[in-house]
C-alpha cells in the first residue's frame, strides 16, 4: 500500500489505534501491515477447535495447494509501490494506490509545503473505505509534483497534479509529535487512478519499475 488506500488505513487503525501511519518510515509501515495481514490470515486458518483445522477439509486443502502453485504471489502480501519526490521544494514519499480514485495528501504536508493559500475549502469531498467515509477538508486543483527519477540523482520528473486534502492534524500536540518524528520515509502523498490515467502510469511489479509518461523510475 506503499494512501495506502483508505480501506487499508481503516484496518490499520483497528490494529494500531494509537499509531499515526503518516509518521512511520515506509519500511516499518510495510512490516506492520505484513504483520496485520498475517494475523488476519491466521484468523481464517485457525481451527474452530484445538483438534480440527479449517484446512482439514480435503477440498479446501486441494484449493489452497492449487493457489500456491498457480498464483503464489497472491498468497503473500503484495508490493508497496513508493518513490521519493518533492512538493513545493519539500521532500515527500509518494505511494501509488490503484485502489484510490483520487490522489490526496495531508493537511500537515500542505502546511509544510506552504500551499494553504491555494486550498479550495469549498471543494470538499470524501473517500470511502470499509469502515465508512473519510471527509476531506478541501482541494488543490493544480500544483506541481516532482518525482525523483533515480535515487540520489537529483533528477526529477515534473508533473501537474490535483490533490484532495485529508486532515491529519487533530491538535497542536499531534503536530508537535509529527515534527519530532519527521522522516523522509513516511507516506506523504497518495497517487490514485486519476493521476495514473492522466500520466499514463504503468507499474511493472516483476522488475519493480514505474513508467510515467514514458519515463522509467525504479521503486
Amino acid at each position: 500500500m506503499s494512501e495506502l488506500d483508505i480501506s487499508i488505513i481503516n484496518i490499520f487503525k483497528q490494529y494500531y489505534p494509537n499509531v499515526d501511519h503518516t509518521t512511520i518510515e515506509a519500511d516499518t509501515l510495510a512490516n506492520m501491515i505484513d504483520e496485520m495481514f498475517e494475523i488476519e490470515k491466521t484468523k481464517y486458518s485457525d481451527s474452530e477447535s484445538d483438534s480440527e483445522s479449517v484446512n482439514s477439509d480435503p477440498e479446501i486443502e486441494e484449493n489452497y495447494s492449487k493457489a500456491t502453485e498457480l498464483i503464489p504471489e497472491m498468497i503473500e502480501s503484495g508490493d508497496i509501490v513508493t518513490i521519493k519526490g518533492r512538493l513545493n521544494n519539500i521532500d515527500v514519499t509518494i505511494l501509488f494506490d490503484s485502489g484510490c480514485q483520487t490522489s490526496s495528501t495531508f493537511s500537515s504536508i500542505v502546511e509544510k509545503a506552504n500551499l494553504e493559500h491555494i486550498v479550495d475549502k469549498k471543494a470538499k469531498t470524501y473517500c470511502m473505505g470499509i469502515n465508512g467515509r473519510t471527509d476531506t477538508i478541501g482541494m488543490i486543483w493544480c500544483t506541481e509534483l516532482e518525482l525523483e527519477t533515480e535515487e540520489e540523482s537529483g533528477n526529477y520528473l515534473r508533473v501537474p497534479i490535483k490533490l484532495s486534502i485529508l486532515d491529519d492534524i487533530k491538535n497542536k500536540e499531534d503536530e508537535d509529535l509529527a515534527m519530532e518524528t519527521e522522516s523522509n520515509n513516511k507516506i506523504d502523498i497518495l497517487l490514485g487512478t486519476d493521476f495514473m490515467k492522466t500520466h499514463n502510469v504503468i507499474i511493472n511489479f516483476s522488475k519493480k519499475l514505474v513508467i510515467i509518461n514514458d519515463v522509467v523510475i525504479k521503486y
